[in-house]
């Protein structure tokens, strides 16, 4: 289950990272659109909305098959057999400590 449970962190780690960047390039845009006059506002509205759209499209179908493939991963560990074995299965597991902070 260790592998799994990294594999896990690693694709959640770089959701975060993707997202940071995502916001880095918004906040570029609606920088210039906060310094643009006249019809160059317009053009940079536009920019920051288009983004705003890509973005959302982008991050829900990320966060779509990420979903899955975490209840998955929890699946995974709630078929441990028996109670204490299933609870210590989620204890191990980063993730799932991620969770309770």
């Amino acid at each position: 289950m260790g592998d799994q449970c990294k594999q896990m962190m690693a694709m959640n780690t770089q959701m975060m990272a993707d997202m940071k960047a995502m916001d880095s390039s918004l906040d570029q845009k609606v920088a210039a659109m906060n310094a643009a006059k006249g019809n160059a506002k317009v053009d940079a509205m536009a920019a920051v909305i288009d983004e705003m759209a890509t973005q959302r499209t982008q991050m829900m179908a990320k966060m779509s098959g990420m979903q899955d493939r975490m209840m998955a991963h929890m699946g995974e560990h709630m078929a441990q057999s028996g109670n204490a074995a299933m609870k210590q299965s989620m204890a191990q597991c980063p993730m799932m400590k991620g969770m309770k902070q």
